[in-house]
């Protein structure tokens, strides 16, 4: 793994989940093998398609499926190539493969495209916009979400050349400008690690119909202990109001 994914991607292997939900297999049309679960919901409309961030894995997150259940919506959550119980190695490209692998898996079980709500986390906010830029989608959310991932190393260091070495773009600032469905964009003003003022920079740039959602206290990997009933009301709130098709 080049240098800048190792910081870039911090992937775990170990760990299995429990509690909601069954597992799911996918082929991606390379030949990775992506590790997946899925939380169906009685008379759900609407399935959030969750895109973790950098971090972890699935197994790290299975609180969060409850959490995201809790909206009423179904939740499919999938671990990148090299997470978990995936194969592979992380790339830009490849997670954006991933994602979309992972769309055709809910299309090819009978939802509807127009169901289909990406949420990307951090990092997944760039696949998830790649998603939404190219597939159709019943919305869009972004939680946590830095506006590239140049821009990000620049403020994050910025007394290093860090543009003229950063390879990878995840470019979501671009992405999000491309993007018509209904979107939320939640992130803490406390965030230590991705700035509130990139939360700002996307919500200005996203075309309406747009809502925003920021939260007070949380840093970046405390957003869900700290601010969980405002994110879940806020979520809960989004989804039902996003339209639904006869």
């Amino acid at each position: 793994m080049p240098l800048e994914d190792r910081f870039i991607y911090k992937p775990l292997r170990v760990g299995h989940v429990v509690g909601l939900g069954n597992d799911v297999e996918l082929s991606t049309p390379e030949g990775e093998k992506l590790h997946g679960r899925y939380v169906m919901r009685p008379y759900a409309y609407f399935t959030l398609l969750y895109l973790h961030g950098s971090t972890g894995n699935l197994a790290s997150r299975a609180k969060l499926l409850h959490f995201l259940s809790a909206t009423g919506a179904n939740v499919f959550a999938i671990d990148y190539r090299g997470y978990g119980r995936s194969t592979g190695a992380p790339s830009e490209a490849g997670l954006n493969v991933d994602a979309l692998t992972a769309y055709q898996w809910l299309i090819d079980q009978g939802t509807p495209r127009s169901c289909v709500v990406p949420f990307g986390e951090g990092l997944g906010a760039a696949p998830a916009c790649e998603l939404a830029t190219t597939q159709t989608v019943g919305g869009l959310v972004l939680l946590s979400a830095f506006t590239s991932l140049p821009a990000l190393a620049a403020a994050r260091y910025p007394h290093l050349p860090t543009r003229w070495v950063v390879r990878s773009q995840f470019d979501v600032l671009d992405k999000l400008s491309r993007i018509s469905a209904h979107k939320l964009i939640a992130h803490s003003r406390q965030d230590e690690k991705v700035p509130f003022s990139m939360a700002e920079q996307l919500f200005a740039a996203a075309s309406d119909p747009k809502q925003a959602l920021w939260l007070d206290g949380a840093g970046h990997a405390e957003v869900y202990a700290t601010s969980g009933k405002p994110l879940s009301e806020g979520l809960t709130q989004f989804i039902a109001g996003l339209p639904t098709t006869a």
